[in-house]
């Protein structure tokens, strides 16, 4: 149990191949280590960490894993002696072959306090890797960000998959159901905003009646969520972006860092109400190793007193 108070909680980005989330990743560490760009694809699940926290083991700035390894064995000597294959420069994220993950070490202050996670973008390649690897991951998420370009956002293709990281990311408060996560509106380019607002509200009220039928009733049915999301609430969760213009950009980084900030909050309070219930009941009982169980025990809905989404109130204010 101890252990666990060394784990990081793990922002997973994703989306399919072109919808800009590496370029995303790069944006918030500030430095272009990430391959992007028409011709490059995210072959490895891409974890990122501050390079204060890499090991001795390791000394480059990119380590590739053999599949099985996680964040949280980085501490561990004998677990990265097992899976590590190689280590070297940023032209390691281009490799295939064996290796299945990609750590890399960067100095953004994000990092100090997550794991930022690139996914695969081909989904639906012939072989069936992409979409194994981006799915599997999510597994490690707790939270995520899904990009969808404005053109086609929330079309078919990544609704299936926002269905499915919803379905295996629930949130760890039933109260909060969409605190953890972030639609990411991407290459909204030169696009007024009217146009951008027009496009994601539109595709909300298309896709609530489908998330609700094959996401959060599922939630809602095993106990991780005490009530639906309404329309608002999703809305309040969709961020445009378009890394050069400056006040899209710079919004999405706040709400990327206030996501890492409320993941931090949360896992505290998680064990600081552990450590509470060790001292009253004078007695040790190791918690739940799957996140899910631990997410069954139901809490009261407040009044979210929503007005309109942050993302509204953010272009309103100028």
């Amino acid at each position: 149990m101890f252990a666990n108070l060394k784990k990081k909680s793990v922002i997973g980005f994703f989306g399919n191949s072109g919808a800009g989330k590496s370029t995303l990743v790069n944006t918030v560490i500030g430095e272009d280590v990430l391959p992007t760009g028409d011709s490059s694809t995210t072959r490895l699940v891409t974890l990122v960490g501050h390079s204060e926290y890499r090991p001795p083991s390791l000394s480059a700035k990119v380590a590739l894993f053999k599949k099985g390894f996680s964040p949280h064995m980085i501490h561990n000597p004998d677990h990265v002696a097992g899976y590590l294959l190689e280590q070297g420069g940023a032209e390691l994220l281009s490799a295939t072959g064996d290796a299945y993950f990609a750590v890399v070490f960067c100095t953004a202050d994000v990092c100090r306090h997550v794991w930022l996670m690139d996914t695969p973008g081909d989904l639906y390649g012939p072989d069936g890797a992409g979409r194994e690897k981006a799915l599997g991951s999510v597994e490690l998420a707790d939270g995520f960000v899904l990009l969808s370009p404005h053109s086609g956002f929330l079309r078919q293709n990544d609704l299936g998959l926002l269905a499915n990281i919803i379905r295996r990311c629930p949130p760890v408060k039933a109260y909060q159901v969409t605190n953890h996560m972030l639609f990411v509106q991407s290459k909204c380019g030169d696009i007024e905003f009217g146009e951008i607002r027009t496009v994601f509200e539109d595709a909300i009220e298309r896709t609530k009646r489908r998330l609700y039928d094959t996401a959060f009733e599922f939630l809602e049915e095993g106990g991780f969520i005490n009530a639906l999301p309404g329309e608002e609430e999703l809305a309040a969760r969709v961020q445009p972006f378009w890394r050069e213009n400056e006040r899209l950009a710079s919004r999405t980084l706040r709400r990327i860092n206030d996501m890492a900030a409320y993941l931090v909050s949360v896992r505290k309070s998680l064990f600081s109400r552990l450590f509470c219930d060790i001292a009253s009941s004078n007695r040790f009982e190791p918690p739940q190793s799957n996140k899910k169980q631990r997410l069954l025990q139901k809490q009261r809905r407040p009044d979210l007193n929503r007005t309109q989404p942050d993302c509204f109130r953010y272009f309103s204010n100028g």
